[in-house]
């Protein structure tokens, strides 16, 4: 281990990371220090407080030590540099030098492994996003084509700078696109009623396209003609971003169609904004296609410090960034979501995505080296921390902290997705990050969620409709509890034990299944003892929460609650809620609901509801096979629920079983069963236990709960790594099996489990 003693050591370094760990730094005299020069003059020194200093100008410095020292600092060298060690500040001020004393050791952490984790080179931008590689032939340069000079048939508007076809008034029929532009040899009307068209002539072989989509684009198809047959374009490579898609001409005549998919649709505008021929059809493979996403997505909307260039972005946490309340109100329609994460900054959003995974790469430059600015990403259900300062290093010329390109990957499960960047404390340092290359890399590995408008279909007292919630209150203007019950049950005096006042909404026309509903509490009531809210599912009021779970004080006279997402099982097409007040007028709570979404198939049985046995067609006269008690489903492997013999649908039995709340049920579906269970609060785990008697492939869908799959040895043969719902798949050979379920929400919640076998598909869930 090298030593300083007084004297300066010099170490010739190659560029790149370095990692200094320093031990034993010894002195009499609290002017020492131990420093580390550049050879252009700049240095850190290791302070008082135990933290290293960033790049300083060299001048008279004192930072005192009288402890011994065990630290370290990881250095960036951007070039070839000869760094000094020293110990002594006694030279820079003429002062006798004493000769402290520091151990040391350093290694390149960019390939060297150290005890600590190694930090690993950020992967490079092309290995991420692989762009097609397209080398010009003999033709030279790339050709950029004018706008301007096409033919249209329809509503065309051509002009230097961009080109566009719309289905408006000036569209035109179907048949008239077939016979004008293609003499009768295509055949459109499986694509819709009318539109517009454009041709171009180009050189024949690969064009890159520069495009947009404005106006009701879901209800239009945009198809390319290659010169010698239609290719449709995919919905999901159309949105109000702008996208680049390399195209193959296989004529020098081809173009694109913009078809109303129906009559009732609104306008719809197809823009191009570059036209540019980058070479033959032999340069890359499309044989006659398309490959769109070419540069990523981007951003249709922004708020605070922000730039947008094509597929990039800028956020910054200076200067005209926003308030943390402004952020949550603009991105989730809450003030106080993102307060507990940081203090102020900006936020692009993405929107018309289709479902699915997405990666982007992110990098930033920042000189707050005191707070951990973060780059977040809200996809309508999660908030998702994508990084911070400690995945960059330190810049050390510049006295900041930077990134190279990272990779970020995201699960998109609406049609948006929105990024932000938080201060996480004051406005003493700016970080920027950029975000670039937004794309689609793939499916979700379950079903997206079917979204409900939160507007509720019948409504009756204090409701207020805003802009990213529903509240429900016991507010001015809620009704009395005889006008709720008589509402809901025709008697005035069925909801008198649960208050004196109150509100409710109810939402009708639903597809029965299973809803998640994401909701909290606003509260002004003091008294804790006073209010609540409630499901009604379609005979009685359930418990759902009280004032007391407004716990989160945001103001002197205002109380809230966490988010809470609870699931519940629509039998009848209906939903509902109430807030009630159970004295009098004096204070208000209100239940906000912020988002209403079908997440999954009912876990109740049809075929055992009305008796019906789909092996012999024929139906069972009531009373049905229903337990008299319902019990707990277990809370460790001992007390599981045995779930007896299953098998695959090819050669099952009728064997599939459906557990309910405690009630055991015949599925009556072949290699079926259903789980549908409350879990939460003290009950934290949930076990249940079956023998397979033949290979089968498992598909097993869960929602609201934790799910495992273990062996007679306790192997996780599948999990859901706490994800909370999803599809599992997996080749499950005969033996003993057990599934067990966990949750770490603080309130009991239902969730929901379809496990479907088959010895043949995969994906088998009929």
């Amino acid at each position: 281990m090298p030593n300083i003693s007084g004297q300066a050591i010099a170490l010739d370094l190659l560029a790149g990371t370095y990692r200094f760990n320093f031990s034993d730094f010894q002195s009499p005299d609290r002017s020492d220090a131990i420093r580390i020069e550049s050879a252009n003059g700049l240095f850190h020194d290791y302070r008082l407080d135990r933290t290293w200093t960033g790049w300083k100008v060299a001048q008279p410095t004192f930072d005192y030590f009288d402890r011994s020292l065990d630290d370290s600092i990881e250095i960036r060298l951007t070039q070839d540099d000869r760094l000094i060690l020293r110990t002594d500040e006694g030279y820079d001020l003429g002062l006798e030098p004493n000769y402290p004393t520091a151990s040391f050791t350093y290694a390149r952490i960019d390939e060297a492994e150290l005890e600590e984790p190694e930090i690993q080179p950020a992967p490079r931008s092309e290995d991420l996003h692989p762009l097609i590689q397209i080398s010009r032939n003999s033709r030279g340069d790339a050709i950029e084509y004018p706008l301007d000079e096409a033919d249209t048939l329809g509503s065309g508007v051509l002009r230097s700078y961009r080109a566009e076809l719309r289905t408006d008034r000036n569209e035109v029929s179907v048949a008239q696109i077939e016979q004008d532009f293609f003499h009768g040899q295509v055949d459109l009307s499986s694509y819709g009623v009318s539109g517009s068209a454009g041709l171009w002539t180009t050189e024949p072989g690969i064009n890159k396209v520069t495009f947009d989509m404005r106006g009701d684009y879901d209800a239009a198809n945009l198809l390319f003609w290659n010169g010698e047959s239609i290719v449709p374009i995919d919905p999901a490579h159309i949105s109000n971003s702008t996208i680049e898609i390399y195209i193959d001409a296989v004529s020098d005549e081809w173009g694109f169609v913009l078809l109303d998919s129906n009559d009732t649709g609104d306008d719809t505008d197809f823009r191009i904004s570059g036209l540019e021929w980058v070479g033959e059809s032999s340069i890359v493979e499309l044989d006659g296609g398309y490959i769109a996403n070419i540069g990523g997505l981007s951003p249709s909307d922004s708020i605070g410090n922000v730039k947008i260039e094509s597929h990039n972005a800028s956020l910054s946490t200076g200067q005209s960034d926003r308030a943390a309340s402004s952020l949550g109100d603009w991105a989730m329609g809450d003030k106080e979501f993102l307060k507990p994460y940081g203090t102020e900054g900006s936020a692009i959003t993405y929107t018309d995505l289709e479902p699915g995974e997405y990666d982007f790469l992110w990098s930033f430059y920042t000189r707050d080296i005191t707070n951990h600015d973060a780059l977040y990403a809200w996809n309508g259900k999660t908030l998702t921390q994508i990084g911070d300062r400690t995945d960059g290093y330190s810049d050390f010329p510049r006295q900041a902290w930077t990134s190279e390109d990272l990779n970020a990957s995201v699960e998109v499960v609406y049609d948006y997705l929105t990024i932000i960047a938080l201060d996480a404390g004051d406005k003493r340092g700016t970080t920027d990050f950029r975000v670039e290359g937004l794309r689609r890399t793939g499916d979700l590995g379950y079903e997206p969620p079917q979204p409900i408008d939160i507007a509720p279909d019948i409504l009756t007292g204090d409701i207020n409709l805003k802009d990213g919630y529903t509240g429900i209150a016991t507010g001015t203007g809620d009704r009395a509890i005889s006008t709720l019950g008589t509402e809901l049950t025709g008697d005035r005096d069925a909801l008198t034990d649960y208050g004196t006042e109150g509100s409710y909404a109810k939402w009708t026309g639903l597809d029965n299944g299973t809803y998640e509903v994401t909701w909290s509490l606003y509260a002004s009531e003091n008294d804790f003892d006073r209010d609540a809210v409630y499901f009604w599912d379609g005979s009685e009021a359930q418990p759902l929460a009280t004032r007391a779970d407004a716990t989160i004080q945001s103001s002197a006279t205002r109380w809230i609650s966490d988010r809470t997402t609870s699931t519940f099982d629509v039998t009848n097409g209906e939903l509902g809620f109430l807030a009630l007040d159970e004295l009098d007028k004096s204070g208000t709570t209100e239940m906000r609901i912020y988002s209403i979404e079908k997440v999954g198939s009912s876990t109740q049985n049809p075929s055992t509801e009305n008796g019906f046995d789909p092996i012999t067609g024929t139906r069972e006269e009531p009373p049905y096979p229903i337990p008299d008690n319902g019990w707990d489903m277990g809370n460790d492997a001992d007390r599981a629920w045995d779930m007896g013999t299953l098998k695959p649908w090819e050669t099952d039995d009728m064997t599939g079983i459906e557990w309910n709340q405690g009630y055991v049920y015949p599925a009556y579906h072949l290699g079926a069963s259903y789980i549908n269970e409350t879990i939460g609060g003290d009950d934290v785990t949930d076990w249940a236990t079956f023998v397979l008697e033949e290979a089968s492939y498992l598909n097993f869908f869960h929602s609201n709960a934790i799910a495992e799959i273990m062996d007679e040895s306790d192997r996780v043969v599948v999990g859901s790594n706490d994800s909370y719902s999803g599809n599992l798949q997996a080749l499950l050979l005969p033996g003993q099996y057990q599934m067990r379920f966990s949750s770490e929400s603080s309130v009991s919640e239902t969730f929901s489990a379809q496990i479907y076998l088959s010895n043949s598909d995969p994906s088998y869930a009929d």
